[in-house]
């Protein structure tokens, strides 16, 4: 079954009746841009409100790196990405990355790996940033930007609408969350 095919199917059943996952399922087959993460956060969003669904509880979330690990960059661990055509999750680093969080604390990020994949927050911040496999390998710790620098250092900032509902280190945001 080709991606058209399953988007075409998604975005039957969603005029059927929308369920958030399923939204997010078409977004992130259908309408997803490499390189331009806010803005594939709020096409999901917006495509959430033409679908009848309430986005009131949820918030665009900015991830920023305000330490010098990583040369200031976000470093994520299972990023989407493409080699040779396949599909594939690999570390990358960004300048900043966008994220959506709804009421529940499910995060819904077109860039989590390979397969749209709505996942709990405090596994989110886990698997995306805080598991780093280099660092339990002695010989490439010169890599590693390592977990308790970015607890202190990468800094969240929850947007609901134009306001800031929140903003705190990734070490806050688990202990808040």
């Amino acid at each position: 079954m080709g991606v058209r095919y399953i988007g075409i199917f998604f975005l039957a059943s969603c005029a059927l009746g929308a369920s958030v996952s399923d939204v997010f399922e078409t977004s992130f087959l259908t309408s997803y841009s490499q390189g331009f993460c806010k803005q594939n956060s709020v096409r999901f969003l917006q495509r959430l409100e033409r679908e009848g669904v309430s986005t009131s509880g949820f918030s665009l979330v900015k991830i920023e790196n305000k330490g010098i690990g990583t040369f200031g960059l976000v470093n994520a661990e299972k990023a989407r990405s493409w080699v040779k055509g396949i599909p594939v999750s690999e570390e990358k680093n960004w300048h900043e990355h966008w994220i959506v969080v709804d009421q529940e604390g499910t995060v819904y990020d077109s860039d989590f790996t390979h397969e749209p994949s709505p996942i709990p927050f405090e596994n989110y911040l886990d698997e995306m940033f805080l598991n780093e496999p280099e660092c339990g390998d002695q010989a490439s710790l010169e890599l590693c930007g390592g977990k308790e620098d970015k607890l202190n250092d990468y800094q969240l900032t929850f947007f609901q609408g134009d306001l800031v509902s929140w903003k705190g280190s990734l070490a806050e945001a688990l202990q808040k969350f």
